[in-house]
This record gives C-alpha cells, sequence and structure tokens, in this order.
C-alpha cells in the first residue's frame, strides 16, 4: 500500500509506520489532543501579536515556570482588579478631578490609591455636609470652586465691610463698593453675585466651608497637586460624579485584592518583564497559559514519540521559541493533522481486516 499524500502547502511527505505495532483509538485520541494543543497555541500568538514581539516566549516561559504558584495567586486577584477598574471607569469625571492620565486607571499602584482615596473621601463628604447644613446650596453660586479662592473671597469681604457704615451702611460710597463689585465681577466671572456686598454673610458661610475642606484634608489618602475643594465641592454640588453604595460596598471589598496584587506583581517582575498594570496581568495569564499548553504538548509528543519522531521533523518544535517563529506552529499541526489521517486509515484497514478474519474463521 502507498501511503504517501500532500500536506497542505505542496510537499510531499511519506510515512513510515512498523506495521507490526498495532495501531489503536488511543494513538488517533494522542494525535487529536496534539492537534487542539497546538490550535489554542495558534489562537493565542494571533490574539496577543504585540505580547510575543515585545517578549520572547522563552522569557515569559522561564518566568511562569518560576513563579507558577505567586502567579496563580496573581491571577486569582485578576478579577476583583478589572472589577475595580470597571467601577472607576464609569466615573470618568471624577477621575479627572484627580489628574489621573488617560490610561492610567491600568495602573496597579494608581486603582489602589484612587480606590483607597474614594473610600476616605466618604467620611470627609459627610462631614462637610453636616458642617455646612443648610448653606450647602451656597456652594452652588460659584460654577467652580478652588482652594485660590478662599484669600480673594476673604480680601473681598474685608473690604465690603471697611467701607460699610454701622448705622449708614454703604451711603456715599457707592462708586466705591461698585469699583470693588466690578473686581469681585471680574475675579468670578461665572458667580451668581451681581451685587456680592448684598451678600457678605453667604460669602463668609461659603468661605467656611471652603476652610473647613481643607482641614479635612490628609496627605495619607490625598494625592499631591489636587485641589481638595475643588474636588469636594464638584462632588457636593452632583453627587452622581460619586460612587453610589453598591460601588463603594464593592470598591471596600476589592481593595484588599488590588493591594495583594501589587505585592505579589513587584515580587514577580525582574529585570527582563515588569509586571505593574492591568494589561501586563492580562499578558501573564496568556503566558501561564501558554507555558500550561507547551508542557501539555511536550508530554504528548513523548506518548507519541516513535510515531512522531519516525514521520515529522519535530525541529519546529525544538524549543518554544521556535515553535513560535513564523508559521512553525501552523506547519507542524498540519503535519500532525496529516499523520493523524493516516493512523485513522490504518486502524480502518485493521479492523476491516480483523473482521474478515473471523468472517473466515467462522
Amino acid at each position: 500500500m502507498n501511503l504517501k499524500k500532500k500536506i497542505k502547502g505542496g510537499r510531499d511527505v511519506s510515512f513510515n509506520f512498523d506495521y507490526t505495532k498495532e495501531l489503536g483509538e488511543d494513538n488517533a485520541e494522542n494525535f487529536k489532543e496534539i492537534i487542539s494543543t497546538l490550535e489554542d497555541m495558534a489562537r493565542l500568538a494571533e490574539e496577543n501579536p504585540m505580547l510575543f514581539k515585545k517578549k520572547k516566549p522563552s522569557v515569559l516561559y522561564n518566568l511562569v515556570q518560576k513563579n507558577k504558584q505567586k502567579i496563580q495567586k496573581l491571577l486569582d486577584h485578576l478579577a476583583g482588579v478589572s472589577e475595580l477598574t470597571n467601577v472607576l471607569a464609569k466615573h470618568k469625571v471624577y477621575t479627572d478631578l484627580l489628574s489621573i492620565e488617560k490610561g492610567g486607571l491600568d495602573n496597579l499602584e494608581t486603582i489602589k490609591v484612587t480606590t483607597a482615596h474614594a473610600l476616605w473621601l466618604k467620611d470627609v463628604l459627610a462631614k462637610v455636609k453636616h458642617f455646612a447644613k443648610d448653606s450647602l446650596p451656597l456652594l452652588a453660586s460659584f460654577d467652580e470652586s478652588h482652594s485660590v479662592d478662599i484669600d480673594d473671597i476673604r480680601e473681598y469681604i474685608n473690604a465690603a465691610k471697611q467701607l460699610k457704615n454701622v448705622l449708614l451702611g454703604y451711603l456715599g460710597k457707592t462708586k466705591d463698593i461698585e469699583k470693588l463689585n466690578q473686581g469681585f465681577r471680574k475675579r468670578f466671572a461665572l458667580s451668581k453675585f451681581d451685587e456680592p456686598h448684598k451678600h457678605v454673610k453667604e460669602l463668609e458661610a461659603i468661605v467656611g466651608i471652603y476652610e473647613y475642606i481643607l482641614e479635612l484634608r490628609d496627605e495619607q489618602y490625598h494625592p499631591t497637586g489636587v485641589d481638595m475643594v475643588h474636588l469636594v465641592t464638584a462632588v457636593l454640588k452632583d453627587d452622581s460624579l460619586y460612587f453610589t453604595d453598591e460601588e463603594l460596598s464593592k470598591m471596600e471589598s476589592s481593595l484588599d485584592q488590588v493591594s495583594k496584587a501589587e505585592v505579589l506583581a513587584k515580587e514577580i517582575s525582574n529585570s527582563k518583564l515588569t509586571v505593574a498594570s492591568l494589561g501586563d496581568l492580562n499578558d501573564l495569564a496568556v503566558a501561564s497559559e501558554v507555558t500550561s499548553l507547551y508542557d501539555e504538548l511536550n508530554e504528548l509528543l513523548k506518548t507519541e514519540k516513535e510515531l512522531i519522531e519516525s514521520n515529522i521533523d519535530v525541529k519546529k518544535n525544538k524549543n518554544i521559541d521556535v515553535l513560535f517563529q513564523g508559521n512553525n506552529i501552523s506547519e507542524l499541526m498540519q503535519e500532525i493533522a496529516t499523520c493523524k489521517e493516516y493512523i485513522n486509515t490504518l486502524i480502518e484497514i485493521n479492523d476491516v481486516r480483523k473482521r474478515a478474519d473471523r468472517y473466515i474463521r467462522s
């Protein structure tokens, strides 16, 4: 019987089988598993082209082999970290107020710090609401509020009080007070106070809220460079910018996971690969899966070593770097698939022969 067939690509491949050895369904199943494993590896290579361009598969493979337990623990936290990122991403205006750059929420440390800050801010908001009481709606008098506004508003209040007589009010001071008011309107162009000298008490209440907000500042939680007055007043004027109780509950339960993930990521990182972001965790998950598949592939190849080495050029699997070069995965998969077809054919022939023998004996 001439066992010769063309593999896709136009090459003739001859197969050499020991026909004295019985071939059965176990052989066919092993070849099926080899093909399935190669298909999974090909899929991962196709879905993550940049990963294998940036890092040699052997670097990823060695990293995973040396840190299997830590990586598994780290990946166990991946769901919690992703959930935190999704919650934070829903509140873009809030994260913009924190000056988080585009893509910043991919970083583990940023995710942790932002979450811890949001949970801390919950208590701050409650305290400011309690302090301000009925004066809270006055914050809407200004389109935006900033820490630097405190001195400017205080300066205006003091100047207006100096112009005001206890008995006569602003009598005879019309030009002076209008000049003062013009300066206020220039400084606070979008405020609701056209004649601010008539609202000194309201201005004092607003400044009092601003100052109390700054008293609550905690360097442990509040990021440097972020105006706390601007952030807190923005949230108090529009609570949709902040998180719901349900979201805060999720954030609180997930904060520990991202903290542990960050510690593990630093322990796993080395000079060749830094693990610091959610993208890095996803890459690590892919690397872990590729490592598992490559080990599985080699075990399967050993199982069918006699058949494969006598019929297939396994140089394409010399090491994991070679396997991932060019079309080696695809070509090896095609050769294995063709070899499997011959095995299936031989199994069918043997089955026919056995049935014929039984028929003759009967």
